[in-house]
């Protein structure tokens, strides 16, 4: 299996773990590192799941492919995801943009 389909299988079920999240991926070959990127940054710094199931993705990826690399980033890192090969929302995911405009729409009343 080939590091990026490795990856893919792995993120196909992240958002049934971690409904509330997004996650993307993409293979960066000009820096030639494979990036997942994981919204929102809540579930990323604070979720002791995620942080879990993070730690044992990137080491079993280290095992299995030791000559390539996997960086996770979130809201704001830099550089961000340009073209995603692969993306997945949780069923109770609301973008930031979305959730601001609800929370605005409702104290308008």
């Amino acid at each position: 299996m080939k590091p990026q389909e490795y990856i893919i299988s792995k993120l196909k079920n992240f958002t049934k773990k971690f409904p509330n999240a997004r996650v993307r991926y993409e293979y960066d070959e000009r820096a030639e590192v494979h990036v997942v990127e994981v919204l929102p940054s809540e579930v990323y710094y604070s979720d002791d799941g995620y942080v879990s199931w993070e730690r044992a993705l990137f080491a079993k990826f280290a095992a299995l492919y030791p000559d390539e690399f996997v960086g996770f980033i979130t809201d704001g890192d830099s550089p961000g995801i340009e073209k995603a090969a692969y993306t997945s929302e949780g069923r109770d995911y609301t973008p930031a943009r979305r959730k601001a405009k609800a929370q605005a729409a409702e104290y308008a009343y």
